[in-house]
């Protein structure tokens, strides 16, 4: 995860990027490392979050894997743009 913030004061926009996340409910390889991101961006003041690369493991594929990935991103309860990878 990288935040950026073009410094503090009025206008302020800060913006956590997170990438290639490769989420899956059949194959949760990186479940763990979600949860502890959840908790970061938890307490995180962030304007808005950028998801590029692969949000599912195999979502290209699957449907079931790229809802289970967007079902995981809406826990955030944040705004996110996507970049989408090839999954």
């Amino acid at each position: 995860m990288m935040a950026a913030s073009d410094g503090p004061g009025e206008g302020a926009f800060t913006l956590i990027h997170i990438s290639d996340l490769h989420l899956s409910r059949r194959r949760p390889f990186f479940q763990h490392n979600f949860e502890a991101l959840c908790d970061v961006i938890a307490s995180t003041a962030a304007d808005c979050i950028l998801c590029t690369g692969d949000m599912s493991l195999d979502g290209a594929h699957d449907p079931d894997e790229l809802a289970f990935a967007r079902r995981q991103l809406d826990r955030l309860g944040r705004e996110i743009l996507y970049v989408p990878g090839k999954s």
